[in-house]
């Protein structure tokens, strides 16, 4: 996955969704580490784990946002996915859990 030169990342399958995408990143740098920071929080708040649908709830920011903060948490070994529980549409959703 390509990433900016704040390190935020950006994906797309084609080159008009790889540059909304770059676009979107550049324009989260300044927003990025304060969400970083308070999706740690809410997850060491949250022995039980959380889904993504919860953190962008509870932090009040897009799903898509959400996705992209946890993303380099869970590469650097920070947060695992342990089990499962309904989401919003009644379908199982991936419980996120901070490692301690």
């Amino acid at each position: 996955m390509p990433y900016t030169e704040s390190n935020l990342p950006y994906q797309g399958s084609v080159p008009l969704s790889r540059s909304t995408s770059l676009a979107g990143a550049e324009s989260a740098k300044d927003r990025a580490p304060s969400q970083l920071i308070r999706m740690i929080v809410a997850l060491l708040d949250a022995p039980d784990g959380l889904t993504d649908h919860d953190l962008a709830r509870i932090l009040d920011i897009p799903l898509a946002s959400v996705c992209a903060r946890r993303a380099p948490l869970r590469n650097a070994g920070l947060v695992y996915c342990e089990g499962v529980r309904s989401g919003p549409t009644g379908e199982p959703n991936a419980l996120w859990r901070f490692r301690r």
